[in-house]
């Protein structure tokens, strides 16, 4: 029985961090794009970061881990001997 390989908690944290940091400079370029609805008295900039930022920090964070779970995957296959 083979376990598939996780990252680290320290990977993990890590990399939720670095998707928030991301999700939140692209949600402040959304509301300069007028991306998330009008700019009345800073409306957009409110849109961006309490609706736009969670949800592309889950989005981008499960992306972000499926593919680094596909290349532990495939080092540890790679690593085994035949």
């Amino acid at each position: 029985m083979s376990a598939t390989p996780s990252p680290s908690r320290f990977t993990g944290c890590l990399l939720l961090f670095a998707c928030a940091a991301a999700a939140v400079m692209i949600a402040g370029f959304m509301a300069d794009a007028g991306m998330t609805g009008s700019c009345f008295e800073g409306q957009c900039a409110y849109n961006a970061m309490f609706f736009a930022a969670p949800a592309l920090t889950l989005i981008l964070y499960l992306f972000v881990r499926a593919i680094w779970k596909a290349a532990l995957k495939r080092t540890a296959e790679s690593d085994r001997p035949e």
